[in-house]
């Protein structure tokens, strides 16, 4: 990855809004803490220069929500605010894995923090008004399940017996658990633009989280344009936050379109984001799925 990318998607990590509302999720004060030093350190005395990504940890995994941790691995490296203590560590009994610390941090005033992290892309499939509806473009996740693993298992796991003694034992610390989730909620596009889906939004989502908009294969060529002259990219999995512009092909409008009208049903759900350029950095417009025939008709039969 790129130190351009890299910048982005760090940026987009910080600033990037959680999907629900919870007392536990890790507070805005602490992120801003982080931001403040994270500039200063990428750069030279200057500011021209990025320096310092190049200990960003190597990429063991084309998993979006491992390179998402890094991110974070990095932010908090680079901070003054807070330490590391460790991260994924597995809490086992003689049995079973029961599950995995993502971060164990110390905050600059001996705040133990025990840090669960997790980015997540949902598309509203079903008309259900619950969290069962939020389903993950591949069809393998729903919102509702995953929640339930968080604050059932994940976010428990210091608070636990078992974990309490494993914590004591091993770093003589005693741990609040705390939450980092975000990512986006797509929602039809009908509801999407006309911006019916915030009257209706489920007491767990946060107001302000983030969002967009998702048609059927069949319906591609109804991608919206929000502004004249803006660009459109297709990108990879890896590049879904921010670096897109820099590692997919750059579309006018009707260069997308045509694109789209010759491509065929791919079995898997598309990401389109459509952005402009604001000095060196891009600025996002709008981002949607177009979700294939496949997981429509999966959903259907799931009733």
């Amino acid at each position: 990855m790129d130190k351009a990318s890299l910048l982005l998607d760090l940026l987009w990590a910080l600033d990037s809004r959680y999907l629900v509302q919870h007392p536990s999720n890790f507070p805005d004060t602490k992120r801003e803490s982080l931001r403040s030093n994270l500039i200063p350190n990428l750069t030279n005395s200057n500011g021209s220069n990025l320096v310092n990504l190049e200990l960003f940890p190597i990429l063991e995994s084309s998993r979006l929500g491992r390179y998402f941790e890094s991110l974070l691995e990095f932010i908090f490296s680079q901070s003054n605010y807070v330490q590391i203590i460790d991260k994924n560590v597995p809490l086992r009994n003689s049995e079973r894995t029961l599950g995995e610390f993502d971060f164990l941090l110390e905050w600059e005033n001996k705040e133990n923090i025990h840090l669960e992290v997790a980015l997540k892309f949902y598309l509203k499939l079903k008309k259900a008004p619950d969290l069962s509806s939020y389903i993950g473009p591949s069809g393998v996740d729903r919102l509702d399940l995953k929640l339930s693993k968080l604050f059932d298992n994940q976010m428990t796991l210091s608070q636990r017996a078992e974990g309490k003694e494993y914590l004591h034992v091993k770093y003589d610390k005693i741990f609040i658990p705390m939450l980092w989730f975000v990512g986006f909620l797509f929602y039809p596009i009908d509801e999407y633009l006309s911006g019916e889906y915030k009257k209706s939004l489920l007491n767990e989502i946060n107001f302000d989280h983030r969002s967009g908009y998702w048609i059927p294969w069949e319906n591609r060529l109804q991608v919206p344009q929000t502004k004249s002259n803006s660009y459109f990219s297709i990108p990879s999995r890896l590049s879904w936050l921010m670096s897109y512009p820099l590692h997919s092909d750059v579309y006018t409008y009707n260069e997308l379109i045509q694109f789209l009208r010759n491509l065929d049903d791919p079995d898997f759900s598309v990401l389109i984001v459509e952005w402009e350029q604001i000095g060196i950095t891009p600025k996002e417009l709008s981002r949607g799925f177009l979700v294939s025939r496949k997981l429509i008709e999966s959903v259907s039969f799931m009733g």
